[in-house]
């Protein structure tokens, strides 16, 4: 599971660490850089890369991420 930063930074996170959207707006939403002058990327559970068999790692907890975190 996928939130992007409002400055548009992908974290992935698993299953079981992925927070509510009321907190990764806390959290995320507004972190006060517009590096591309595009305005607030904040995005909510998007769209990512299948994480079976590759190599991407919860933010939080480290584990490696798989089908069951999609």
């Amino acid at each position: 599971m996928r939130i992007y930063t409002s400055c548009n930074d992908a974290l992935d996170f698993c299953s079981i660490c992925f927070p509510s959207e009321s907190d990764a707006e806390l959290d995320y939403y507004n972190l006060g850089d517009d590096p591309d002058s595009r305005g607030n990327r904040f995005g909510y559970n998007t769209e990512h890369p299948a994480y079976q068999d590759e190599d991407y790692h919860c933010e939080t907890c480290g584990k490696l991420l798989g089908a069951e975190d999609d």
